[in-house]
């Protein structure tokens, strides 16, 4: 494997004039590297892109909206600063005044327990708390980290239905201009 060549040679003086030369064959440590290569490749596993499940409608057309009783939907819009409005609309006739608006800054602790307090009213109501829906209506200056918050809730609590919306209904604008008591700007998702 290793060769040592010894060209040295004596002089009359006692020294020598050259050294030798050391010559190590690698070619054993080039068949490792590829053996350990090789066993690394098949004896991993790749980890799979972790993503959402998106469930759509079943709808004849684009124009042919999907029908919730409005007991079963919740909207929380996502204000600035990590604030959360949340409101439910009556199944009868009501007028915009009369809605309830709470609101809070995001902790998860109060999150949570407004989410149950929804699902709970939607079970005597329904009968399953699974009949819950969500709209998260993100504002122009809401927080990413806020909505990505607000996602992952959505999965701790159990909710089974839930999209994000542009706030775009009369109730929306209305609850803008009460809230923040300016002009609604133009909203982009």
């Amino acid at each position: 494997m290793a060769d040592m060549m010894n060209l040295s040679k004596q002089t009359n003086n006692g020294r020598r004039s050259r050294k030798g030369n050391l010559k190590v064959d690698l070619t054993a440590m080039v068949d490792l590297g590829f053996l350990l290569i090789s066993f690394f490749m098949l004896s991993t596993s790749f980890d799979k892109p972790k993503q959402m499940d998106v469930f759509m409608p079943n709808s004849k057309g684009p124009n042919d909206p999907t029908e919730i009783k409005l007991t079963k939907t919740v909207s929380l819009m996502l204000g600035q600063n990590g604030m959360i409005y949340s409101y439910q609309l009556p199944d009868m006739d009501f007028t915009i005044q009369d809605i309830a608006i709470d609101s809070f800054e995001y902790s998860a602790a109060v999150f949570r327990k407004l989410i149950f307090r929804y699902q709970d009213k939607v079970a005597r109501i329904h009968g399953d708390k699974k009949e819950l829906f969500i709209f998260i209506k993100p504002l122009e200056n809401s927080r990413f980290e806020t909505l990505v918050s607000v996602l992952d809730e959505m999965n701790i609590c159990n909710v089974a239905r839930y999209a994000i919306v542009k706030p775009e209904s009369e109730v929306d604008q209305y609850i803008f201009q009460k809230i923040i008591n300016t002009k609604p700007p133009e909203i982009k998702l």
